[in-house]
């Protein structure tokens, strides 16, 4: 409980800097630039998952289980050297197709591909300091993450012009590069030395053997990326870069909920349930209890601070015609409180290797949120996008709840 403490506690640090952030960018940019601006960081959070081909996911349980974890180190990278010249053209290809026109000239290109690149490696550093426990080193990666960028964006605003989405973009390339000096610095001072890595080029079939053990878990990203990003980009190519900045203020505000219980629970009973899966049912069932009552009470708790909160935040953005949004925002938060709760069989599902399971379930949960999303917005404009997110995910949380209870039962 100490750990989850101290990670809220810093979390809570890294979330109120991105407000700041979101708020001062939203008071200084039109509502398009902030549209954009949204639309490309939505991007850079789904290339890092193009980057990285969800390798944590097997990786995590090699650190948990293996005596050798340098080597897990030590392959890790070069899987991705070996991978990195295929994952740069399927790269453009995404960005080339799911971003608006608007926003897909080569310099853009060029910035959002090495924003991508700096977020992916100080992402993976992150997780590999949370899953050998050094919650406080892994939440300190996420305050300096939102202070640097805080920080450069209000020095050049009064110091050299004001603010535009352009000059957004050379900003936050400069505080993620900042980030990954210090990621890189922490990790080898922590975990592992730098000077041990040993560069190679993975043949041909470890490559094949790695793809075959992760393609259940990239396809299940893809599935989960395409739901969380999937309606913005719907709703930019349909409605506008505006209506995208407006949903996205929104949503930011509505997401601190699942932060809070990703890094404060989800992540730091993750690896003691991984290690008593086998060893200890019955304490491995008072931990996910645990986590259920935790994840529940904070995620109503925060639904209710949000809300007598929403005018006070509106307001200090300059932006007051959000204040004709505040219904949009409690869909969303009712939203975000079933995807918190679907985090319990989800998590039951993931420590006893059911991914197939879950990759069913994510893969209709995509298609339906599409389907949902296109036709809701016709009918209910950006409020479709709200109905989509909930109707998704309704249908998500019976899903997983009802797989789990079943493979729960023949696991008795």
């Amino acid at each position: 409980m100490r750990d989850s403490i101290e990670s809220i506690a810093t979390r809570s640090i890294s979330i109120l800097s991105k407000f700041f952030l979101i708020g001062f960018l939203i008071k200084e940019l039109t509502l398009s630039d902030y549209g954009n601006f949204q639309l490309i960081s939505y991007f850079i959070l789904f290339s890092t998952t193009i980057f990285g081909l969800e390798y944590y996911n097997i990786s995590n349980r090699d650190i948990v289980s293996s005596s050798d974890k340098h080597g897990v180190y030590s392959f890790h990278f070069n899987f991705f050297l070996t991978t990195l010249s295929i994952l740069i053209v399927v790269h453009a290809i995404c960005f080339y197709t799911i971003l608006p026109t608007h926003l897909t000239n080569v310099l853009n290109f060029i910035l959002v591909f090495f924003i991508g690149i700096f977020d992916y490696i100080s992402q993976e550093i992150y997780r590999y300091l949370m899953i050998n426990k050094k919650f406080r080193k892994a939440n300190l990666q996420l305050i300096y993450k939102s202070f640097f960028f805080l920080i450069f964006v209000i020095g050049f605003r009064f110091l050299f012009h004001p603010l535009d989405f352009n000059n957004i973009l050379l900003i936050m390339l400069l505080s993620y590069f900042l980030l990954l000096i210090l990621a890189i610095l922490t990790f080898n001072k922590t975990l592992f030395s730098i000077k041990e890595l040993k560069i190679e080029k993975l043949s041909f079939k470890k490559v094949k053997e790695v793809l075959y053990r992760l393609a259940p878990f990239l396809t299940l990203i893809l599935f989960v990326k395409g739901i969380e990003f999937s309606d913005k980009f719907i709703l930019g190519k349909t409605l506008g870069s505006k209506d995208v900045g407006i949903y996205s203020f929104l949503y930011t505000m509505g997401s601190v909920i699942n932060i809070f219980i990703v890094s404060g629970f989800y992540l730091i009973y993750l690896p003691e349930l991984i290690a008593q899966y086998k060893t200890d049912k019955t304490k491995f069932n008072k931990i996910i209890l645990k986590f259920s009552k935790l994840n529940i009470g904070f995620s109503f708790l925060l639904v209710f601070f949000i809300k007598i909160t929403e005018n006070i935040v509106i307001e200090l953005t300059g932006k007051t015609e959000l204040l004709e949004y505040t219904d949009l925002l409690t869909l969303i938060l009712i939203g975000f409180v079933l995807f918190n709760l679907s985090l319990i069989p989800h998590i039951y599902l993931y420590v006893s290797k059911n991914e197939k399971s879950i990759m069913y379930t994510m893969g209709f949960a995509l298609i339906l949120n599409v389907l949902l999303t296109i036709c809701f917005i016709k009918i209910f404009g950006i409020f479709g996008v709200a109905y989509s997110f909930i109707g998704t995910y309704i249908f998500i949380l019976v899903s997983k709840s009802l797989i789990g209870y079943k493979k729960w039962k023949q696991s008795i």
